[in-house]
């Protein structure tokens, strides 16, 4: 409408970190307040395990770069090497490199599972809808708390959106209102609730899930943090850009890209290429700050 797309909201969720209650009871940890005594706690309780799985997923390092003040897109332009980025960035290298980490993408989640079951790693931040497929694991006393701070207390907001797609017909858009409607009556979005973990997108469903919350507080992180969310990026390009991104946060985590660069002898230059000419070697790449690099392979 207007150039602009809008969605019906009928389930939320945020990032929270999930934790070994146990484990971390029985190393005498407290539960990290920010990312800063995450890696202290990390390093300290290492004794043999990598305690913080972390994945190489969008979402969350959108969530991991807010909490530093920043943002991964900037005016509908992808802001990946920014100075909070790149910070963000060399804490999850560093801690991976002095094995209080270990770093997995997406498509490692089962053995990562597993990993998180034999205590290996005692700590991810994830969706609190990962709460009923965390549950199931066995011989572990699931925690979950707000997602760590660290210069502000901001999370990225998920969920899911029912959308009408243009050139609907009248009758199909009526119908998918009215379905709309029906997701979203309080009492089936209080069971979707207790059934899911998710959040209801409707603060007068809150009163009805209370004894709930009561029953299940670790289950009530998400909530908590509700008015500390932000929007996701809304640049159309950036479901493109966030798997170029997933890539490189794992590459640059484990360590890969430093020893690629090293066994063809150049360095890594933090910069956003916005334009190439391969018209002839060496190839002219531009940065989004209007540096010029000349390169051999792209």
């Amino acid at each position: 409408v207007g150039g602009v797309r809008y969605g019906l909201p009928w389930n939320v969720s945020t990032p929270v970190l999930f934790y070994n209650a146990g484990a971390l009871r029985q190393a005498g940890a407290s539960v990290p307040r920010t990312w800063t005594e995450l890696e202290a706690t990390a390093n300290r309780i290492r004794a043999g395990r990598r305690p913080l799985l972390t994945i190489a997923d969008a979402w969350t390092f959108e969530a991991l770069v807010s909490t530093r003040g920043g943002r991964l897109v900037v005016n509908g332009k992808p802001d990946f090497d920014s100075a909070v980025a790149i910070d963000a960035l060399e804490q999850l290298a560093r801690m991976v490199r002095n094995d209080s980490a270990q770093a997995r993408t997406l498509g490692e989640a089962v053995g990562a599972a597993f990993d998180f079951a034999r205590g290996q790693n005692l700590m991810v931040a994830a969706s609190i809808a990962n709460w009923t497929d965390f549950q199931k694991i066995p011989f572990v006393e699931l925690g979950a708390a707000q997602f760590p701070c660290e210069k502000v207390c901001t999370v990225p907001i998920g969920g899911a959106n029912l959308g009408i797609v243009k050139g609907a017909s009248a009758q199909e858009q009526a119908g998918a209102l009215a379905f709309w409607k029906f997701l979203i009556e309080p009492a089936r979005l209080a069971d979707w609730v207790r059934n899911t973990a998710y959040v209801t997108p409707r603060k007068s469903v809150q009163a009805s899930l209370e004894s709930y919350y009561a029953k299940n507080p670790y289950r009530k992180a998400a909530y908590d943090q509700m008015d500390d969310t932000a929007p996701r990026p809304t640049a159309p390009e950036y479901y493109v850009w966030q798997r170029y991104l997933e890539d490189a946060i794992h590459k640059a985590s484990t360590g890969q890209m430093t020893a690629q660069a090293a066994h063809v002898g150049t360095r890594i230059l933090n910069d956003l290429i916005m334009e190439v000419d391969f018209s002839r070697r060496p190839f002219r790449c531009v940065g989004d700050g209007g540096d010029v690099y000349l390169a051999d392979t792209v």
